[in-house]
């Protein structure tokens, strides 16, 4: 049997299992159905636990299960294929000899492949074939190939692929008949429960529930995120401490970051993540602003279809986030000059008439003088007027005067009621109205004048001359 590089005989064997691993049961069930059909496709970022849910169903499948683990020189068509058949148990010794003597000297690759598909349908053992870290493969040779097969595949034969990518198959199609399942990030990371059984049954932790919920929000159930968090509060002196400042910035998380994601990523993707970092939330056309790029588009869903730890707010695919704790990783690994970022950022939203955010972003800009902030807090709608004041209360700058025409005319009657030391039973008696609506009233004339107090709104309203 002769490769043009010598077999490393480990990419065929399933992985070992982890110790004090969580069963999955719900994913179980699901890879068993799709143990039926040609395809199931696992498709998420790093750490979503892909490899070890394969290798643990495996095990207690019952089933006849075959191990491929995938590396970049599996790129050449016929390297691909010979490790492959290798894979395969059920297959004769001749017949590897021959198949793989014959890819190394052919360019006929479909009859060969014909050929390992006839003798697969006469072997007739139903086995399931495991191809592990498919996301390495970027071969078009390859990927036809596969899907060459895929389409043939005899009734006895089961693929299952673990990708950090989405399929470079024709999955839709097969989905569609019948043929395929597919488990993406939303169904692999840890449920609530997965996670406090983690917690409580695979460390030596004895986290409150409260503890739990917090790690579970901040890590969004990325099974590597809640291993590395774990790791992180066993050598902390204080865990409650550790937990209640718990961001995502901690050195076990940002050494993952770093290798598994960032470095591994061409100097264009990281540019565009490390610059849109600053946003919440974002679309293509609020990306191409802050980079000064033309590509947003495009690069969203580059992302979304390598699963960089991207997740899509609707069902349109407009507006994205990242996921918190990579969103916070890239935040805390970024060397470049933000301030210029954040200023296209406001401009971009006041552009688009969205207020709060973009107030938000000239004050990370540290635009407290310009005239911006004042302009904005001129054209806010009313319920965006506390937030502004705020702002400038907190940035010690006198805020603009409150427009005359914000508070309305009942409004008026009930803060002048409230000057002259009325209840609200008074007003409400006075103005014959019930108390419920009479709180209502106060609470928005609270938000118009950015106060929580009736004393700290009388003083705003003799400031900007509504009372004497």
């Amino acid at each position: 049997m002769q490769l043009s590089s010598p077999i490393l005989i480990n990419k065929l064997f399933l992985p070992p299992l982890q110790a004090g691993l969580v069963r999955r049961i719900r994913l179980f069930q699901r890879l068993d159905e799709g143990a039926r059909r040609k395809l199931s496709f696992l498709s998420a970022a790093a750490g979503f636990g892909k490899t070890c849910l394969l290798s643990s169903w495996a095990k207690q499948s019952g089933l006849t299960v075959y191990w491929l683990s995938l590396d970049e020189g599996d790129n050449e068509p016929a390297r691909f294929l010979s490790y492959l058949v290798l894979a395969i148990g059920s297959l004769s010794q001749d017949f590897k000899d021959v198949f793989v003597a014959t890819i190394q000297r052919s360019s006929a690759m479909e009859a060969i492949q014909t050929g390992l598909l006839n003798e697969l349908a006469a072997s007739l053992e139903d086995f399931v074939l495991v191809l592990d870290d498919y996301h390495l493969i970027h071969s078009e040779a390859v990927h036809r190939a596969l899907a060459f097969l895929l389409e043939h595949l005899p009734g006895n034969v089961h693929l299952m692929i673990a990708s950090r990518s989405d399929s470079p198959l024709p999955l839709a199609r097969l989905k569609l008949n019948g043929q395929a399942i597919e488990l993406c990030d939303l169904e692999l990371r840890f449920t609530d429960e997965e996670s406090a059984i983690f917690f409580n049954e695979n460390t030596n932790l004895r986290l409150s529930e409260k503890e739990i919920a917090k790690l579970i929000f901040l890590t969004e159930g990325w099974i590597a995120g809640l291993k590395l968090v774990a790791l992180s509060i066993e050598v902390h002196r204080n865990p409650p401490e550790f937990i209640a400042r718990f961001k995502g910035g901690h050195r076990h998380l940002f050494d993952y970051f770093s290798e598994e994601i960032l470095n591994r990523q061409s100097e264009e993707v990281r540019d565009f993540l490390l610059k849109t970092a600053i946003l919440e939330r974002f679309n293509a056309s609020l990306c191409d602003a802050v980079t000064g790029r033309e590509d947003g588009r495009t690069m969203l869903l580059a992302l979304e279809r390598a699963n960089l730890f991207i997740v899509p707010l609707d069902e349109e695919r407009a507006w994205y986030r990242y996921h918190h704790l990579f969103s916070e990783f890239l935040r805390k690994a970024s060397s470049l000059e933000l301030a210029g970022l954040h200023r296209r950022a406001s401009a971009w939203y006041e552009g688009n008439g969205l207020v709060e955010e973009a107030i938000g972003h000239a004050v990370a800009a540290g635009d407290f003088e310009k005239a911006l902030l004042s302009e904005l807090m001129k054209n806010a709608r009313s319920k965006y007027n506390g937030y502004a004041r705020k702002l400038f209360f907190a940035i010690g700058k006198e805020a603009p005067q409150c427009p005359s025409e914000l508070l309305s005319k009942r409004e008026i009657e009930v803060l002048q009621l409230i000057a002259a030391g009325k209840s609200n039973n008074d007003i409400a008696e006075e103005l014959f109205l019930t108390k419920n609506t009479i709180k209502t009233h106060i609470q928005n004339l609270y938000g118009k004048l950015g106060v929580s107090r009736r004393t700290e709104a009388l003083a705003v309203a003799r400031k900007n001359g509504r009372l004497p």
